[in-house]
């Protein structure tokens, strides 16, 4: 009832004890008729019944069994740490969040569709997430996956030449076809993992000098870097031989002119591997000729991990190789060294010849 209605109802009352109380020495208030017709007046409760108050809200949701629906992002690292959102309904009264059976230690349900959870460490691969409580449980297979942490142990070899294409391994953890890596700022070429899960790949072009290997994950939630891992630089190139001619004997010093001459390379000359020293700036090897076994001009050659230089008929041996020497001795019993000098004068440098009769 309204304060009015209350108001008229008390006054009436009062007025039915008679003139011996005290109301009787006060105004008269209305009679219960008056009473009556005032209280049919003010009182809304059968419109109250009729009345619309709007939609009641459904909260039937809140007592639903749980159910998941999607976990956001779909993969973390197996370190754990991570945070995901875990999406469904029904997650009033959830009271445990498991990653393949490993409970989450730090989590909360936010409204009634969505878990903010950390997720546990656990191993590399598909998980399986799940949910209990007491009005239920559920659980999510396919949906979310352990990603390895990348890590680079080595990268061999640790020198490429600046034209790049020449190939690499790289051994760790966490490496995969999905994985992208950077060689400075450049992307490897034809990245693949071998049986044994090393990763293989071809080194791009890349300018003179240290370089830093970079490994991205698939999802990009891990990276890691081999600093200055690669050195690019230019492989070795043979312009010229100073001197170009030399004795049998061997024993002639000689300059090599050209660059990317560096300390270790192996040196060929002729087919024998001779000792070297490079120049500071490597554009000079110098070396001493071996004997050779005939006259003639012969090929050198400069090998490296990151290529070959050479340049062939780069120096020729002067003098009487084996073969004439044979001859004189052969023919020295039969008086005839002096004819044998002068017929050899005209073929010295040009023909070999086969004395195995003598």
């Amino acid at each position: 009832m309204t304060p009015r209605v209350l108001a008229l109802v008390a006054a009436s009352s009062l007025a039915a004890c008679g003139d011996d109380g005290p109301a009787s020495q006060g105004p008269q208030g209305p009679s219960p008729e008056e009473a009556a017709d005032v209280i049919g007046e003010g009182d809304d409760s059968a419109e109250d019944a009729d009345r619309d108050f709007g939609e009641v809200p459904d909260h039937s949701d809140r007592l639903r069994p749980p159910e998941l629906h999607t976990v956001t992002p779909a993969s973390a690292r197996t370190r754990g740490g991570d945070e995901v959102v875990i999406r469904g309904v029904g997650f009033l009264h959830v009271n445990r969040l498991t990653f393949d059976g490993v409970p989450s230690t730090d989590w909360f349900v936010r409204g009634v569709e969505e878990i903010v959870a950390e997720v546990p460490p656990g191993d590399a691969g598909p998980a399986v997430v799940g949910v209990d409580g007491p009005s239920g449980a559920a659980a999510l297979a396919g949906v979310f996956t352990y990603v390895a942490e990348v890590r680079i142990d080595e990268v061999a070899p640790d020198q490429a030449p600046v034209s790049g294409g020449t190939p690499f391994t790289l051994t760790g953890e966490g490496l995969s076809r999905d994985v992208t890596v950077l060689v400075g700022a450049r992307t490897a070429i034809d990245v693949r993992i071998d049986d044994d899960g090393a990763l293989t790949a071809f080194f791009p072009p890349n300018d003179p000098g240290m370089h830093d290997v970079w490994v991205f994950s698939g999802d990009g939630a891990s990276r890691v870097v081999a600093r200055q891992a690669v050195r690019y630089r230019t492989p070795p190139q043979v312009r010229a031989l100073h001197p170009t001619k030399g004795p049998l004997e061997g024993g002639t010093p000689v300059e090599m002119e050209g660059e990317g001459f560096e300390p270790g390379q192996r040196i060929v000359l002729g087919g024998q591997r001779v000792e070297g020293t490079a120049s500071a700036d490597g554009r000079r090897l110098r070396f001493v000729t071996p004997p050779a076994r005939a006259p003639g001009p012969v090929d050198v050659a400069v090998h490296s991990p990151i290529g070959d230089g050479g340049q062939r008929a780069a120096f020729v041996f002067e003098g009487e190789g084996a073969p004439v020497a044979t001859l004189r001795t052969a023919m020295k019993p039969l008086g005839l060294t002096a004819l044998a000098d002068d017929a050899l004068r005209l073929v010295k440098g040009r023909v070999m010849l086969d004395v195995s009769a003598f």
